[in-house]
């Protein structure tokens, strides 16, 4: 999709927006998400994959892949799994040229 998307309940399934994701304190995504920026205030299993920037917010949680040139993981977030930061190249060709 184009809009941004604020999560506050439960969805299963890839997310893929061309701006930005938010998962609220109550929310939780299982699934992959894409966009150009995403804050994590509530739950993920899946990856999570950010054009500009992947924040794991204090009470967020994550079980999953990060890749975002800038990653931010706040004082007392749980995330388990691995994170990759590069530049432009760190987004999936295939993303990029939905994108384009």
């Amino acid at each position: 999709g184009s809009a941004s998307l604020v999560v506050e309940g439960v969805v299963e399934g890839r997310l893929a927006l061309e701006n930005d994701v938010a998962v609220g304190v109550d929310g939780l995504v299982t699934g992959e998400i894409s966009a150009r920026s995403v804050r994590i205030g509530g739950q993920v299993k899946g990856n999570i994959e950010g054009r500009e920037m992947v924040e794991i917010l204090a009470k967020g949680s994550v079980a999953g892949d990060v890749k975002a040139p800038r990653v931010v993981i706040a004082d007392g977030a749980f995330f388990n799994g691995k994170v990759e930061m590069a530049g432009d190249d760190v987004v999936s060709p295939s993303l990029k040229k939905q994108y384009e």
